[in-house]
């Protein structure tokens, strides 16, 4: 009824914005696109997903050595945002800030970056991109330490940043080692020292890689997607984990001990025997199978984990995994790492102690580290000069005395307290 007596044109006007808002929808669904450049010994490195942008600037500068984590939206024809970071100088850093503009589209996509104060001035970088294909799958990201490779049928060689592994490949991590190996979709796994890992040669994994298995150590798995009406397991000795894209963290050893944590969405536990009943692992729970020797008739038990723990734990190579694989967070715009981000100070204030602008990240409004005011550390009362007797109210004047230079403010919550008694300045 309503489109029949509605002009053709308002009709027409509704339609494109209808069109308009399904084609952003569409846009912000579409993969995310990586894009990279360099300028001169500084390398740029940019994600775009649909109406964000998020990427790195690294490198060393004639003053410095920056490190910039980049962040904006879509304005008009390009991307705008901010770059935060530090600037290293030898044994010293100081953090740095400043902006950047990028154009991805038609023939000359360009990077701009505008950093403030970088050793005593402003430094400007504009460098040209390239639009980068599809990630390669089972290649080693990054490694430290002692990270060795071992085929199927061949002696252990060792695996460094940038080297392929095939199906079929072990890889283990020594002491005091880590590695961050990508599979298939963009999914990546994480494996901290002394821990071992193998890509089965299993028909699953001919097409993509679908299967591994985890002898020993811990390790983070983030499995970005699987193909609809596929799973992603991952085997210990005496259990099978299968997942559709989620993040979660295994420990296992040789004694058939397992320990899975659930970051994102959920895990999915079998007996691999078929005599214990399979569990479901949703976010912010663990799974816990005892070694063998302590095992019994008992099959795993499941209660509420210490994610914060195991962030803090994973925390340095989740942050190097960013740097380096920037597509662990694309497409998500609730993230479960984020309640755990670190609270941020803000311009002009601290957290904890001297003026503050703002409610800190992190704290609830009116909470502060070690009992502290908005305005003034802990002992020290808002517009007063540090007070031994911290807590304790001040005595009322003597009848008749006169005013000792305080001032009532029954309107404050000391004046409700204190009941209309003069404060000192």
């Amino acid at each position: 009824m309503l489109a029949a007596v509605m002009p053709r044109p308002t009709r027409l006007l509704r339609l494109a914005a209808l069109f308009a808002a399904l084609a952003l929808a569409s846009a912000g669904r579409a993969d995310p696109v990586e894009w990279t450049g360099q300028s001169g010994n500084v390398l740029l490195r940019l994600l775009v997903d649909g109406q964000k942008a998020t990427g790195t600037a690294r490198g060393d500068t004639a003053r410095a050595t920056i490190e910039l984590e980049l962040a904006g939206t879509r304005v008009g024809s390009e991307y705008r945002g901010t770059a935060r970071g530090v600037a290293r100088r030898g044994a010293q850093s100081r953090p740095i800030s400043g902006g950047f503009s990028a154009v991805v589209e038609g023939g000359a996509p360009k990077l701009s970056l505008q950093l403030m104060n970088v050793g005593g001035e402003n430094l400007t970088f504009s460098a040209p991109l390239s639009r980068q294909g599809a990630p390669q799958a089972l290649k080693c990201i990054s490694a430290r330490g002692p990270v060795r490779r071992t085929p199927a049928k061949g002696v252990p060689t060792s695996l460094k940043s940038g080297d392929s592994f095939a199906v079929g490949d072990q890889i283990e991590t020594g002491p005091a080692g880590a590695a961050i190996l990508s599979l298939e979709d963009r999914s990546v796994v994480l494996m901290q020292e002394n821990t071992r890992i193998l890509v089965p040669d299993v028909p699953d994994n001919r097409s993509g890689v679908q299967r591994t298995q985890v002898s020993s150590g811990k390790v983070w798995f983030a499995v970005r997607s699987v193909p609809a009406g596929s799973r992603f397991e991952v085997s210990g000795q005496d259990v099978v984990a299968s997942v559709r894209g989620t993040e979660f963290e295994i420990e296992a050893d040789e004694e058939g001990e397992f320990n899975l944590t659930t970051a994102e969405g959920q895990v999915d536990v079998v007996d691999p025997t078929g005599t214990q009943p399979p569990a479901s692992i949703r976010e912010g729970e663990e799974w816990r199978l005892p070694a063998r020797r302590l095992r019994a008739a008992r099959w795993g038990a499941r209660r509420a984990a210490q994610l914060a723990t195991k962030h803090s734990r994973w925390m340095a190579l989740l942050e190097e995994t960013d740097r380096v694989w920037p597509f662990r967070r694309a497409g998500k715009p609730r993230f479960w790492q984020d309640r755990f981000r670190r609270p941020q100070p803000i311009p002009g204030g601290k957290v904890g102690g001297g003026p503050m602008r703002g409610p800190a990240q992190g704290l609830r409004p009116g909470a502060f580290p070690g009992g502290g005011r908005p305005n003034g550390p802990p002992g020290q009362t808002p517009d007063r000069k540090p007070n031994p007797g911290a807590g304790r109210m001040n005595p009322p004047a003597p009848r008749g005395a006169p005013p000792r230079g305080g001032v009532r403010r029954p309107n404050s919550p000391q004046g409700r307290a204190g009941a209309g008694r003069m404060l000192r300045p």
